[in-house]
């Protein structure tokens, strides 16, 4: 009998937020067992997509905790071989009341917590996140001479003027580096500059805020404060990584991709997206020095395109409907509610309503865009407007769609346990993908068809517990969940892959678009699904 290979475990704290899910992801995606600690594991809207992350039902384990917990941190390190402390408090405004309470003592204390839980657990490695808030308050340093990972903040300089983050950085990430010499700890710093890129998490992040801002306020007038340093937040949590698994890295690494200002930032986001509320003009500020990650390229970090993060951000921001939606072209979204004063009609009435009803499913057609490739109105189906009944005549399901007609079931609403708004948006989600998707002209599965609206599901994270799990299932074109299962699959196999299936379901379905778009009959590609997933 084979050796059994014990798989390596790690902790990261504050593992909800926007970088530690990321880091998260990866770290999961790679066979890792992972701790996460989080203030409240219950809580789904800042945690729940973390309990949706590939193999996380297996191999993730939250635990409730927070900075100050010494106990609860020591609880959570206890087995694990390796830690990324990410957890940090963020504040929202510049000027705080009380900066020892919210900003400094979680960030400096909570930081010497989690090393002497490390020490105590005896871990091997802790990769620890700073920030270029912790080099670049500098005015000793030569203004033509990159930053590297010699330079850094001068404390006097914060305080004088009130940058209590990069004050509890500076602090924590000096002291950690000592607490490596003095207890022969392996502690790696990486200080990431500002973070864009798509978020994982529900709440939005203060970086993806700033981005935000640039797209939906059309200030008359935004400071332009020189140079803004920015990184991916997939390259930050692989930089993360890197710095784990290679034993020679050591010391502090500036994680920053480019150097780019506010209004050159602002230009590239018009071009890609022209029909947002921007800034219209900027006050001018003198350019300061460049950051150097050379370091952290040394150790073999590579970094995606620019435009590459703003697009997924901007996406992102669409999907979560955290934008007003681009590009709808005048479609008219419209809901009646012909259930009225029936139990069914009331809730939904007092659950939803029309106005929200009709911000689901504008929310829902541009992540569908999105997911099939049809963001140019010229390469989805010709419609003008799309209407949803509520509708108390019984059904025979939960929903029913033809053409742009959506049918949802009163009585189905009025009985539903749980919370109305989560279903009603993941219904639509499955219904609306009925109206922009291609059938092959009526000639594909119908178990195909029915696959790929339960995709989008899938991909927009608002499937229910009862969703099948991956290798469930009996044929390929079971329909629902089991199909939408075996295309995350081929999605694996090959990014868009379900974007170029529908394409080509256009006109006339043919089973052998599987071999031309993966190379293998799909038969054979069910097989092999099945076989990963030990046929489960």
């Amino acid at each position: 009998m084979g050796e059994i290979v014990e798989k390596k475990r790690v902790c990261v704290t504050g593992a909800g937020g926007y970088v530690a899910s990321w880091v998260v992801k990866y770290l999961l995606s790679n066979g890792y067992i992972v701790h996460g600690t989080v203030r409240d594991p219950c809580d789904e809207e800042k945690n729940g997509h973390l309990k949706k992350l590939e193999k996380a039902e297996e191999n993730l384990q939250l635990f409730k905790t927070d900075l100050l917990d010494y106990e609860g941190l020591c609880a959570a390190i206890t087995g694990c071989t390796g830690v990324f402390h990410v957890a940090c408090p963020v504040p929202s405004q510049t000027t705080l009341p009380n900066p020892e309470a919210e900003v400094l003592e979680p960030a400096i204390t909570g930081t010497r917590n989690v090393l002497n839980a490390c020490l105590k657990a005896k871990v091997n490695k802790v990769v620890l996140v700073s920030s270029v808030g912790a080099v670049m308050l500098n005015p000793s340093w030569p203004k033509d001479q990159a930053m590297d990972e010699n330079c850094w903040t001068d404390k006097d300089y914060c305080k004088t003027i009130e940058m209590w983050y990069c004050m509890g950085k500076t602090v924590a990430e000096s002291e950690a580096l000592d607490f490596a010499k003095r207890n022969e700890l392996n502690i790696v710093t990486v200080c990431p500059s500002i973070v864009i890129g798509p978020m994982l998490q529900s709440t939005v992040n203060a970086s993806s805020l700033l981005l935000l801002n640039y797209l939906k306020d059309g200030k008359d007038n935004v400071r332009d404060d020189g140079n803004n340093p920015i990184v991916d937040v997939r390259d930050v949590a692989e930089a993360l990584l890197l710095a784990y698994e290679k034993p020679e890295a050591e010391g502090r690494y500036i994680c920053s991709s480019y150097m780019i200002r506010a209004r050159a930032l602002v230009e590239k986001l018009k071009t890609l997206f022209p029909n947002y509320n921007y800034p219209k003009n900027f006050s001018e500020a003198k350019e300061g020095p460049e950051l150097s990650s050379k370091k952290l390229q040394n150790l073999g970090w590579k970094f995606r395109p620019l435009e590459e993060s703003i697009v997924d951000a901007v996406q992102n921001f669409e999907q979560s409907g955290l934008l007003a939606l681009q590009g709808t072209c005048g479609l008219r979204f419209d809901v009646i509610n012909v259930a009225g004063s029936s139990p069914g009609g009331l809730r939904f009435t007092n659950e939803i309503g029309i106005e929200k009803a009709q911000q689901i499913m504008e929310k829902t057609a541009q992540f569908i865009w999105h997911m099939l490739d049809e963001m140019n109105p010229a390469d989805r189906k010709q419609v003008e407007n799309v209407s949803m009944f509520i509708d108390n005549n019984k059904i025979g399901a939960e929903a029913i769609t033809s053409g742009n007609i959506i049918n949802v079931s009163a009585v189905y609403l009025q009985g539903y346990q749980g919370n109305l708004s989560w279903e009603f948006t993941s219904l639509i989600f499955h219904e609306m993908t009925h109206v922009w998707q291609w059938n092959g002209a009526g000639q594909a599965p119908i178990g195909l068809v029915e696959g790929i609206a339960d995709y989008s599901i899938l991909k927009a994270n608002y499937y229910p517990p009862a969703y099948a799990k991956r290798g469930q299932g009996d044929r390929w074109d079971q329909g629902y969940d089991f199909t939408a299962r075996f295309l995350e699959y081929c999605e694996s196999l090959r990014g868009g892959f379900v974007a170029a299936l529908n394409k080509k379901m256009k006109d006339s379905f043919n089973v052998n678009y599987f071999v031309e778009l993966l190379g293998k009959p799909v038969d054979q590609l069910w097989s092999e699904y099945k076989a990963k997933y030990n046929g489960s």
